[in-house]
């Protein structure tokens, strides 16, 4: 049994385990992820507020009132940035390429799963807003796998794009 196998045994079965640990070390990132979030719904013509008693939570103003949501650790996205590193970690170590080109489009990769976490949050926000909570609880339970998905095949077409290219 390679590296590459035993890497694609135990490391998606670490995910939890991996993600727990890492919990204390992006905790304090959430009232900054809170401030941008707020700062995107402001910016788009919603109006809301990070809590003054608690930096991770915002209140969204809404026609029907105002509803309080707390940014939790999961918000920030942790779980799909390390699937994804998981995708980058088997196909960049498969395909050919300069280390310098493998770490450009790992950070692309990286990135861009933040900016679709970012998205993914606003989006629950937006639908909250004009939807109420039934609609913004579907967005929340849904919208990330379809996203995360989407942005996957879409990274894996570009990459693969790239390749030919060459």
């Amino acid at each position: 049994m390679c590296i590459r196998d035993r890497f694609l045994i135990v490391v998606p079965s670490m995910g939890f385990i991996i993600s727990h640990r890492a919990e204390s070390y992006f905790e304090p990132l959430l009232p900054s992820f809170a401030i941008l979030i707020v700062a995107i719904l402001n910016a788009i013509g919603i109006k809301a507020v990070v809590d003054n008693l608690n930096a991770n939570w915002v209140i969204l103003y809404t026609p029907h009132g105002s509803v309080t949501y707390a940014i939790l650790w999961a918000c920030i996205g942790f779980e799909s940035a390390f699937l994804f590193a998981v995708v980058l970690v088997i196909l960049l170590f498969e395909a050919p390429g300069s280390k310098k080109t493998k770490m450009l489009w790992s950070a692309i990769g990286l990135l861009g799963t933040f900016i679709l976490n970012v998205f993914r949050v606003v989006l629950i926000f937006v639908t909250e807003y004009f939807y109420t909570t039934g609609g913004s609880t579907t967005v929340h339970n849904f919208a990330g796998y379809v996203l995360f998905l989407t942005w996957v095949t879409a990274f894996l077409y570009l990459y693969s794009r790239k390749r030919k290219n060459l």
